[in-house]
């Protein structure tokens, strides 16, 4: 719990003492939806961890982090391509996707629309293997302001199962397709760090029916809730 605290409250500091700027010059983003100049690249690598909650999953496995690597490389007429590659070795992942933005000023709106595909797998203490693979498809809309250097964006999206499969060996115990699994909302601040490193924090709330990230619990409650998920990195 104390982990929690000091995390919200530094997350939130940043919003709480910078002040407006129209300078855009030294900005460095990679979720903020501001349009950015083409052909540019930027990039994050660090940590997230998803809090599942314990009706799914038990303890041992509840908080296990996914090192991670977000992508943005900025097209013409203020597109951009997206991704994201992550994995703690039991659960891969590999997203790519595309977003449009427009901005007034320090306001920034961006739509857009990412796919996943994971992957996990593992051998039981009794030698049977597990496996499971899923798509995902998550569209989000997000909404940014720049206050000084500190950049805060908070994003909506709704998550789509376009198919899910566990297997032991070769049996499929359990499968899904085209499910509506739920939606998240997620606050997101980039901002100096220490010299030249600049800092990327993010608290995302999840109401899901299924999490991939709880996929060696073997769960079957289909239920939807709430957990939260914590994302940390250094901006490239």
């Amino acid at each position: 719990m104390k982990i929690h605290v000091l995390f919200v409250i530094y997350f939130f500091s940043g919003f709480l003492f910078s002040s407006a700027q129209d300078n855009d010059s030294g900005r460095v983003y990679v979720l903020f939806p501001q349009e950015a100049v083409p052909y540019s690249f930027s990039g994050s690598i660090g940590a997230t961890t998803t809090f599942v909650p314990r009706p799914i999953a038990e303890e041992e496995i509840r908080q296990i982090p996914i090192l991670d690597a977000n992508f943005r490389y900025n097209l013409p007429v203020n597109f951009a391509l997206t991704g994201r590659l992550g994995s703690n070795y039991i659960t891969n992942l590999a997203s790519i996707g595309a977003m449009w933005s427009i901005s007034y000023r320090r306001f920034s709106l961006s739509f857009g629309d990412y796919s996943t595909l994971w992957y996990g797998f593992a051998t039981m203490e009794n030698s049977f293997d597990v496996s499971a693979i899923g798509w995902l498809n998550t569209p989000h809309v997000s909404f940014g302001i720049a206050f000084d250097e500190v950049l805060i964006s908070v994003r909506g999206e709704l998550l789509y199962i376009t198919s899910r499969s566990t297997r032991v060996g070769d049996i499929e115990i359990a499968s899904e397709k085209n499910v509506v699994a739920g939606g998240s909302f997620g606050i997101y601040t980039e901002q100096p760090f220490f010299r030249n490193t600049h800092l990327l924090l993010g608290l995302k709330i999840n109401n899901l029916s299924n999490a991939y990230q709880s996929w060696l619990a073997f769960s079957t409650f289909n239920d939807r809730l709430t957990y939260p998920e914590f994302m940390i990195g250094i901006l490239l």
